[in-house]
């Protein structure tokens, strides 16, 4: 899941011109936490990203929102499991 994430990371900060080199979270963080989500802001990008793990009984999953505060409707949540990354909202 790490992999896809920060694949999506990459891709949402390229988008906007984000040219920070960012050491990116890692997702076991998330299991030692009692609440599983961090929040990663990103310079430059005037937003960024939510980050919660989702461990429903069949598999874990991430789901991620992502968001920048100056352009309009470009909220975005992703749900990432071990075998990809699916966009399952936009535009909020």
């Amino acid at each position: 899941m790490q992999h896809f994430l920060h694949a999506l990371i990459r891709v949402r900060t390229e988008d906007y011109g984000v040219k920070a080199a960012l050491t990116l979270p890692q997702v076991c963080i998330l299991t030692e936490l009692p609440d599983p989500r961090l929040d990663f802001t990103v310079p430059g990008m005037y937003g960024g990203f939510g980050i919660r793990l989702d461990q429903p009984a069949t598999a874990p999953r991430l789901t991620v929102t992502s968001h920048c505060r100056v352009v309009g409707c470009s909220g975005r949540t992703h749900h990432i499991t071990a075998d990809g990354c699916t966009l399952t909202e936009s535009g909020w």
